[in-house]
């Protein structure tokens, strides 16, 4: 009788955790809010660009701010503008993609991934790589 009810006591906690684990939090709503950029990492060759265009570029992207609505609408806050687009999650790349409303592709590119809590977007540029790192914050 007793390896039964240990045996029973096991498949409730299992069956407990099992539960627990799948109540998280869904991609959409870790992504709803707004997001703000909080620090720049700039992999670039430092003797292939002036001292002053690379603070330029990344003051720029320190400028940025998105804010992801449940309805897969967003804003982009760049140096004091803002830019309508959407969003989506691609839960096979497990990245988050976004479209300007006023590009001229149709085409989703690709922003970044969550991990731990931040959006890692990395920029592949011809002097190295730039990434930005993004937060979630309290509406102002």
């Amino acid at each position: 009788m007793k390896k039964v009810t240990t045996y029973l006591s096991l498949t409730i906690l299992l069956s407990f955790v099992i539960f627990i684990s799948g109540c998280g939090t869904s991609p959409k709503e870790q992504i709803v809010g707004t997001w703000k950029a909080i620090d720049v990492i700039a992999g670039i060759d430092s003797t292939s660009i002036k001292p002053e265009a690379l603070e330029t570029t990344i003051n720029m992207y320190m400028s940025y701010s998105f804010e992801f609505y449940e309805n897969n609408s967003m804003n982009v806050m760049a140096s004091g503008s803002t830019f309508a687009g959407r969003w989506k999650y691609d839960k096979n790349e497990d990245l988050i993609k976004i479209r300007l409303d006023n590009s001229a592709s149709k085409e989703f590119s690709p922003l970044g991934e969550i991990k731990d809590g931040q959006i890692i977007n990395i920029n592949k540029t011809g002097l190295g790589d730039i990434t930005v790192i993004y937060e979630k914050t309290e509406k102002e």
